[in-house]
Parts: structure tokens; C-alpha cells; sequence
């Protein structure tokens, strides 16, 4: 997505998310990220690591009203962490 269409859909990497919120732990961006899709009254899933039927299975999963309603599967992961290839 070009930086131009995430910025007129309010929307930011995970990068700038982390240094903003100054967050050290995925729990902790998890919070941020639904605090936020909260505050813009945006609907979202997020299934534990327990309910999870599937390995790869996004962390958040939201339809996003600033893109007519386009679903997003977003994973999260902390400076730290490394997403698997699934």
C-alpha cells in the first residue's frame, strides 16, 4: 500500500505504531492496536492464541470503513519477535 493511501486512510506501520506508543511487547502493541480500532468505532477479531484453529491465522482481522469496507488480516509481532512463514 503506498504510504499516501495509509495516510488518508489513517492507518500506520507497525514500526511507527511501536515508536509512538514506545511498545516493548506484542500484548502490548495488541492493546494499543485495539485501543485504536476502538477509538475509530471499527469493528475487529481477534481470537486467542488458544482459540486459534490454524497456525498463520492474523492476530487482528478488521473491515476498514475509510476503504469501503476492505478486510485486513493484520499480524503484530514487537521488535524482538519474527513472524513464521506460515
Amino acid at each position: 500500500m503506498k504510504p499516501e493511501d495509509r495516510k488518508s486512510m489513517k492507518l500506520e506501520l507497525p514500526e511507527e505504531v511501536i515508536a509512538k506508543a514506545g511498545v516493548k511487547a506484542e500484548k502490548d502493541l495488541q492493546k494499543k492496536c485495539e485501543g485504536w480500532l476502538r477509538y475509530n468505532n471499527i469493528e475487529f477479531l481477534h481470537l486467542s492464541y488458544r482459540a486459534r484453529e490454524k497456525i498463520g491465522w492474523p492476530d487482528l482481522v478488521f473491515a476498514n470503513p475509510f476503504d469501503n469496507g476492505r478486510m485486513y488480516g493484520v499480524e503484530l509481532k514487537s521488535l524482538q519477535a519474527k513472524a513464521s512463514p506460515e
